[in-house]
């Protein structure tokens, strides 16, 4: 049985992963994990050498008043203190969730050769934190780097809840012909479990199996709550003239061209669960 530490008590993530290694328990007792808060010094009574993996999930994520100090003080300098624990009690595993927003790009084609170049504090911070785990990687201490594009489902914060309500209520909206890289957060504790069970190491860039046009995933969470929507190239013209970084968010293409395609749940399956109208305990991963 894999022993298995979490961090982020409150990380939206951190409890998927939990309930859906509970779920792959209900089958086969596989997995033994424990949830555990970094927020105060606690952690550090914590004996990390009964575990063989540790998932670190725990972030400041997209605070505006948060300063660099405080940015700096939770994704990166804890990330290392808990990393090096860690490998001096023997772990042999260590995943940190990272982000995309490492590459500082709003809108292009993210490849293998791809040099991130954060802009955001959230993305400094982050990759900061990525430098400082490939210093004490080993062939004894693996790291596995995710850095997942925009994570949604069901209860989930974010763009997506916001797109969703938008959904909900607007009776018109742009065609666009984008493209973005998503990834289900059922596709990401699936893939989660696999990169334990293969020790993997090394940076991933996992994502959904196909990309997500953005006038279709709004359709598609529109049809879920019986609303009609129209979705229309006869507004087009008024995009243009919205907010840059809004156009960016919603309407740009960004994706992984190189990313890892994850398919365990089909994108119109990930909408219905995302929107509430299936539980995901229920059904098989």
């Amino acid at each position: 049985m894999k022993q298995i530490l979490i961090t982020g008590k409150n990380s939206y993530i951190a409890k998927k992963v939990v309930e859906y290694l509970d779920y792959c328990n209900n089958k086969e007792k596989q997995y033994s994990v424990t949830l555990i808060s970094v927020r105060d010094s606690l952690w550090n009574q914590e004996p990390f050498c009964k575990y063989d993996v540790v998932l670190h999930c725990a972030a400041l994520v997209h605070k505006k008043k948060k300063s660099w100090e405080e940015y700096f003080a939770i994704n990166t300098r804890l990330t290392e203190e808990i990393a090096k624990k860690a490998k001096k009690e023997g772990v042999k595993q260590f995943i940190f969730l990272s982000t995309m927003n490492v590459y500082g790009i709003q809108t292009g084609v993210i490849t293998n050769q791809t040099i991130p170049y954060p802009k955001s504090l959230y993305g400094k911070s982050k990759y900061m934190a990525e430098k400082a785990l490939e210093q004490i990687r080993s062939e004894k201490f693996q790291v596995c780097i995710l850095r997942p594009p925009m994570v949604y489902g069901n209860g989930c914060q974010g763009n997506y809840k916001k797109l969703s309500w938008f959904a909900k209520i607007t009776p018109i909206f742009p065609k666009i012909n984008n493209k973005r890289s998503m990834l289900s957060i059922e596709n990401l504790c699936f893939y989660i479990r696999q990169v334990i069970e293969k020790r993997a190491d090394g940076i991933f860039l996992p994502q959904n199996e196909c990309y997500v046009n953005t006038s279709e995933l709004v359709a598609c969470i529109a049809k879920e709550h019986g609303h009609s929507i129209w979705i229309t190239n006869k507004i087009n013209g008024i995009v243009p003239f919205l907010p840059k970084y809004l156009i960016d968010k919603i309407f740009g293409t960004l994706i992984y061209q190189d990313g890892e395609k994850i398919g365990q749940v089909s994108f119109k399956e990930s909408i219905k669960r995302a929107e509430g109208k299936r539980w995901t305990k229920d059904i098989p991963y």
